[in-house]
């Protein structure tokens, strides 16, 4: 009896990865809204990379990705089991080691996600992760096809993707993200 049920099992978990749209762009993170089975495209724009100093550097330091004006123009109600998929090309493997996931503050009309914070002494220095990057978890769906489930329910705010792979269609001065709000 238990034979005949795991085939089925096996069959129902294909046909729900084959029932998940497959976006139509390469390298771009979209939100898989799973009640309506479709995809809603996020803001692409080009993060700039800055460094913001306190107190001449003796304060701390941050490095950012900072987008102009304060609110995405893609905005979602996301549930609590919400997620987002992307294609990536063929050889790049899953997205972790591609895009990272931040909350951003707004700071003077600009949303601003800290992806290093440091701060020196006069005799050492401390760095760690910014204080906005989101932990996600990557589930495969099929060939370069992967879900993109964030760690912790996304509340109320600003965010972006950040595919670092693209810094050096900025030399090194920005990236490409992937914007949303949520309200």
């Amino acid at each position: 009896m238990y034979r005949l049920l795991i085939p089925v099992f096996l069959l129902i978990g294909r046909m729900a990865a084959a029932q998940t749209p497959t976006p139509n762009v390469i390298s771009q993170p979209q939100y898989y809204d799973k009640g309506h089975s479709a995809l809603v495209k996020l803001d692409k724009c080009v993060a700039k990379y800055g460094t913001h100093t306190k107190g001449m550097g003796l304060g701390g330091y941050s490095i950012t990705y900072d987008l102009n004006g304060d609110k995405a123009t893609t905005r979602l109600q996301i549930p609590e089991n919400g997620s987002f998929v992307v294609l990536m090309a063929d050889g790049t493997g899953d997205p972790t080691a591609w895009f990272s996931l931040f909350k951003a503050e707004i700071k003077k009309g600009k949303r601003s996600a800290a992806y290093v914070q440091g701060k020196t002494g006069m005799v050492s220095a401390k760095q760690e992760a910014g204080n906005g990057i989101i932990p996600f978890e990557v589930k495969s769906l099929g060939k370069n096809l992967y879900e993109i489930i964030p760690s912790a329910k996304l509340g109320t705010g600003e965010y972006l993707f950040i595919n670092k792979g693209t810094m050096s269609n900025y030399g090194g001065q920005g990236a490409d993200a992937f914007a949303f709000g949520i309200d």
